[in-house]
């Protein structure tokens, strides 16, 4: 990193970051961009049609789960896409939102639940996965009447 850019991550609002400990070692996981000046983050729908492009992911091997970090509009669905092999079990869970968002996994195409006793989404889904396959993880911001960004943190882990 440049001067710059440490300033800058030194300085920044520790909401958009990820820094974890690995080997005795800090590492810096994640960094989220926070909103443009214009109300939409970088991962937030189009104003105009309202779609997003799911954002293909990949987990790592280990005994902890990877974890991605964002930040939803109002009324937004953050949308990602994950491989996995047939009889992984499979382990989504949203963190720091509170009661304010869900996360919901269903295999794509079929649309099936990973876990049908909760198709409509939960702050944690798990489940064994039926056919390899990828399954989308949706992100969706609960509370409609809140006018605010709402960051959160997505742990997934397949074994």
């Amino acid at each position: 990193f440049t001067s710059e850019m440490r300033g800058a991550i030194d300085s920044a609002d520790p909401q958009f970051l990820v820094i974890t400990l690995e080997d005795g070692r800090h590492r810096l996981t994640s960094i989220t961009v926070p909103p443009h000046e214009s109300g939409l983050a970088s991962t937030s729908p189009s104003r105009a049609t309202g779609a997003q492009e799911p954002r293909r992911i990949g987990v790592r091997a280990g005994p902890r789960p990877t974890q991605f970090a964002g930040a939803l509009a109002p009324g937004t669905t953050d949308v990602y896409l994950l491989f996995v092999p047939k009889g992984q079990r499979l382990e989504v869970r949203l963190e720091r939102v509170g009661r304010a968002a869900i996360v919901r996994v269903h295999q794509t195409p079929t649309g099936a639940p990973l876990n049908p006793r909760m198709p409509n989404g939960a702050l944690v889904v798990s489940g064994r996965s039926s056919a390899d396959g990828d399954y989308r993880i949706e992100v969706a911001h609960a509370a409609a009447a809140s006018s605010e960004y709402l960051p959160y943190f997505l742990s997934v882990d397949v074994r």
